[in-house]
């Protein structure tokens, strides 16, 4: 992973901040020219808000698209030492035939539903274990 972006000194990431701050200043200045445009040729008004509304929707989440990547190129950090966790879980794999055979009913009503039933009630007494669950036939 890059931990240092550099462009000609400076740290990639100024470069960025004033890109974006670049990319809405012209947004806003093409917006006011294309509002300029619509009342020159007498546009109607409510079609002119619906056209300008719809167009500010646009620049706005491409500059919370702008920003959420300027962020991300920050690379922010809540804790930048690792730090080792005990867990006292356990990892449990649970392997369950859903063949045919499973529908024979010398269990009430039928195996598959007898193993369901227990694996349910085995759900609810596990509370930190991983469990997973892998189905097979044949």
């Amino acid at each position: 992973m890059i931990d240092r972006l550099e462009l000609g000194g400076l740290d990639l990431r100024v470069h960025l901040v004033w890109g974006v701050a670049l990319l809405l200043l012209l947004g806003w200045r093409a917006a006011t020219k294309r509002r300029a445009a619509l009342a020159q040729f007498g546009a109607e008004e409510e079609h002119t808000r619906r056209l300008l509304r719809r167009r500010r929707w646009r620049l706005g989440l491409t500059a919370f698209a702008l920003l959420a990547l300027l962020f991300a190129a920050l690379r922010p950090r809540a804790n930048p030492k690792p730090e080792r966790i005990e867990r006292k879980a356990r990892d449990l794999v649970i392997c369950l035939d859903v063949s045919r055979s499973m529908l024979a009913d010398d269990l009430v009503p039928s195996r598959l539903e007898h193993a369901k039933l227990e694996l349910s009630r085995l759900a609810d007494h596990l509370t930190h274990e991983r469990v997973g669950l892998v189905l097979f036939a044949g």
